[in-house]
């Protein structure tokens, strides 16, 4: 199952906070697909105690069917370590522990992740980081290389951002996907004008079983993505939070036929 953060974790780019917390909701709607519909709902947050700052995030998700078939029903649990080395570097390393059931069948799978970047505050930024997805009969593995660049003018800023990311599955019979290997190409821009932010985001190129937003975005139901768009926006209000509602749209592949998928994203963040 997907999980939902969207440009929605971006709002926690509050660096000065101990803490952060955001709870957040998002219904799932379906065309030309078996799928019905779906919700989501969960917590991220993070705590900060200098050179390391912990994320955090557990998620429930279900998906309803037009047919007979069960619910997919799934519990996200993940925990991310950042090591912030001086002024410039951060390392990270986590889990993403995924429980699934749908109808009888139990699974239990996890992704782990690893990752390094190199900044220069509000200039630039540049990275990577690599997931080890294993499943029940099946591995895959995820490389994806960032540049992110900020840019300034007389009212606002600009962020500019470009991912690459390239994915391996070790058996594509029993991850029932059409290739082995997938690569395709996220891009970012962020307009910041206090105390609005607007995210927009795409990506281009087919993909199975990606890891998105630092291994906090899992697709594990085997589908074969052809695109996605989608924004958020944003708005701080003094002592009680930011607000953000968010939408995006994916093409994908389902039963030889396309199908898409469509997000409606609402997130409080709470900064301490």
């Amino acid at each position: 199952m997907k999980k939902l953060f969207l440009s929605a974790v971006a709002v926690i780019g509050l660096m000065g906070a101990n803490y952060t917390i955001m709870p957040y909701g998002a219904f799932l709607s379906y065309d030309n697909s078996v799928k019905d519909k779906g919700y989501i709902g969960g917590i991220y947050g993070t705590i900060y105690k200098s050179p390391i700052k912990f994320e955090y995030g557990i998620e429930r998700d279900i998906i309803q069917y037009k047919d007979t078939t069960p619910d997919w029903k799934q519990w996200n649990f993940t925990g991310v370590f950042n090591f912030f080395k001086g002024y410039n570097y951060v390392f990270r390393a986590g889990l993403n522990h995924l429980k699934v059931s749908q109808g009888n069948t139990k699974e239990n799978d996890n992704v782990y992740i690893l990752g390094a970047l190199y900044y220069k505050y509000l200039n630039y930024n540049s990275g990577i980081n690599f997931y080890h997805s294993k499943y029940k009969d099946f591995k895959v593995n995820q490389v994806s290389l960032k540049y992110g660049k900020y840019f300034k003018n007389y009212d606002g800023t600009f962020y500019f951002e470009i991912k690459p990311n390239f994915i391996f599955i070790s058996d594509k019979i029993k991850a029932n996907t059409p290739k082995k290997n997938y690569t395709d190409v996220d891009f970012k821009l962020t307009a910041t004008k206090w105390p609005w932010m607007t995210t927009l985001k795409a990506s281009v190129g087919k993909n199975a079983y990606k890891v998105e937003n630092g291994g906090f975005v899992v697709y594990n139901l085997g589908e074969e993505y052809k695109y996605n768009y989608g924004i958020n926006v944003s708005r701080y209000f003094k002592n009680i939070g930011t607000f953000s509602i968010g939408f995006s749209r994916s093409k994908f592949s389902e039963n030889n036929q396309d199908s898409y998928l469509n997000v409606y994203l609402l997130t409080y963040t709470r900064a301490f």
